[in-house]
């Protein structure tokens, strides 16, 4: 019985260039998988930046939109408020028609409900860092600040407004008034020419500071109505400059 001898299995030794080369190629794998993600993240990002971009963008034109209508109201109510101060002197002597219709301008004042919802979002998340425009941000942040500044005398506007309520209480004789034009069926006219009384005092010092009051509620008005002007200008220039950074029509 003749014995073969089987031949030993030869192990291919592998080169230093092959290791280098299976080294570079799982490298590279890597290096390229985590680029792919950063890209992908990058991208979400930057759509989610665009997102926010576009709710203040909304929030703005919610602001133009109201800050519009303020500004007629109040500019309708400044000069009613005009004509109640120029007949002030008045009122002393009678009833006077143009002081008594036209005092409602002075019972309030269109409120600026402020659309912040994304802004107050982005500072409280940290959502401003997907935003990768500083000159953006800048110009978020200062709209936000000069909003905020202008609400300073819309807050001393409606404590002049509970001034003036309390002094009209004590001026007013509304009972006196009332009686006369539901129960008498008095018209204006001759309210006015029959010089009615409808004050409950003529204390010069207390129609003087009544005066004062109006005077400065119908001042500080016209500042709010200045601000608000200069708001609405912005707004609209904040829109803008965003939709142009961004690409975006005008709707």
């Amino acid at each position: 019985m003749e014995v073969h001898k089987h031949p030993h299995h030869v192990m291919h030794k592998k080169k230093w260039l092959e290791y280098l080369l299976e080294f570079t190629m799982l490298f590279m794998a890597v290096f390229l998988g985590f680029l792919a993600e950063n890209l992908r993240e990058h991208r979400v990002e930057k759509e989610r930046g665009k997102e926010y971009v576009k709710s203040i963008i909304n929030d703005l034109k919610a602001d133009t939109t109201l800050l519009g209508m303020n500004i007629i109201s109040m500019e309708a109510r400044l000069k009613l408020q005009k004509a109640v101060i120029d007949s002030f002197h008045l009122i002393d002597k009678g009833y006077n028609k143009t002081f008594f219709e036209n005092l409602n301008s002075f019972k309030g004042f269109p409120d600026f409900i402020y659309s912040d919802a994304t802004i107050q979002q982005l500072k409280y998340s940290g959502g401003f860092r997907l935003i990768k425009k500083q000159a953006i941000v800048d110009s978020i942040m200062t709209y936000d600040s000069e909003v905020r500044r202008s609400m300073i005398n819309a807050s001393d506007l409606g404590k002049n407004l509970l001034n003036l309520h309390n002094y009209s209480d004590q001026i007013y004789n509304y009972q006196g008034l009332d009686q006369q034009i539901k129960q008498f069926k008095k018209t204006a006219a001759q309210l006015e020419s029959e010089q009615f009384d409808f004050l409950l005092t003529h204390d010069k010092i207390t129609l003087t500071k009544f005066y004062n009051q109006l005077r400065y509620f119908s001042w500080l008005l016209k500042i709010v109505q200045g601000e608000e002007k200069v708001l609405h200008k912005k707004a609209k220039s904040l829109i803008l400059f965003l939709q142009k950074e961004y690409h975006m029509d005008w709707e």
